[in-house]
């Protein structure tokens, strides 16, 4: 069998970054998207859309405020963690603005 090699945390373009997150359909209807790779990105929508736009609006946020102070983005291997119930993993891009200097 032939061994194949994975490429991880491929992005399309530069200053593009891979987020993991569990979307959880929310007992009032709505969804939340919670990232599992990042700590502390998490958002809720209305519609998974609306949830998908916000958690992008709060990983960007989160991502930018890393970068300006400096500081590593503290990523986390996401093998091997649970998956919340009524809920489907999913992987978002976002795109941060690079930082002028």
């Amino acid at each position: 069998m032939k061994k194949v090699k994975r490429k991880l945390w491929r992005t399309p373009e530069p200053n593009t970054y891979r987020l993991l997150a569990w979307l959880i359909a929310e007992d009032d209807g709505g969804y939340s998207l919670v990232s599992f790779n990042l700590p502390g990105v998490g958002s809720q929508g209305d519609s998974i859309v609306s949830a998908t736009v916000n958690f992008k609006e709060a990983a960007i946020g989160v991502i930018q405020s890393y970068l300006n102070d400096g500081i590593d983005i503290p990523w986390v291997l996401s093998d091997g963690l649970p998956q919340p119930p009524n809920s489907k993993r999913m992987t978002v891009f976002v795109t941060v603005a690079p930082i002028d200097g």
